[in-house]
């Protein structure tokens, strides 16, 4: 069973453990996400030392000790130990922190899904761990079908709902609104420009519901 989240991540600290080319590619997951990152490792991938130095990235030199997962609010364990990634799990369930081991599932308790990211918009498609692959793929269509429109629609729904959210006070006049942009052409959004929203087009509408 499975309960997706969103997480805020701009005050989330992460440790991952790990160096190598499978930790590189989580903690470039996680630098796109914001998140604070601490990286521990006996040795580095030259890539990933220069990232670190380039993004301000905490690098412990050392193997891992007990207790090395407190302070953190997420756990990711990308090592070819299997003992290590064990006993890291181990420590971070105990504490009750999210804990995910790279391709072990059972040693996990998240799992990072294939991300679409267009600001505002965030897609994320997700096997439970089963299937990476297959949500790999998933990804490249859905970034296909996104950019033929949604992307943009995503954007002007936020800066709609901000000036409704300011204008009217009703519920269901604020969904009527929504409702009424969901059904606009993309040809029309693609007429509004970034720096000048359509003020004077929303609020006629507002005025149209206020008459009806």
């Amino acid at each position: 069973m499975f309960l997706p989240l969103i997480h805020r991540t701009d005050h989330l600290r992460a440790l991952v453990v790990g160096g190598g080319e499978v930790a590189l590619r989580k903690v470039k997951d996680l630098l796109a996400a914001g998140t604070t990152i601490t990286v521990l490792a006996p040795d580095f991938q030259a890539e990933v030392a220069g990232l670190a130095e380039a993004k301000g990235i905490e690098l412990i030199e050392r193997e891992f000790r007990p207790g090395d997962t407190e302070g953190y609010g997420l756990i990711v364990v990308a090592t070819d130990n299997p003992a290590v990634n064990r006993e890291v799990s181990l420590e971070a369930r105990k504490a009750g922190l999210p804990v995910n081991v790279v391709d072990q599932p059972e040693l996990c308790t998240v799992y990072f899904p294939a991300v679409v990211r267009r600001d505002p918009l965030m897609v994320s498609i997700s096997t439970g761990g089963s299937a990476p692959f297959f949500a790999r793929e998933l990804k490249q269509s859905l970034v296909e079908w996104l950019d033929k429109g949604w992307s943009l629609r995503a954007r002007w729904a936020a800066r709609l709902r901000e000036f409704v959210r300011e204008h009217v006070d009703g519920t269901e006049q604020r969904e009527s609104l929504f409702h009424r942009f969901m059904q606009l052409q993309d040809s029309e959004l693609d007429a509004w420009k970034e720096d000048n929203p359509p003020y004077d087009l929303w609020r006629r509408w507002i005025d149209e519901l206020r008459v009806d």
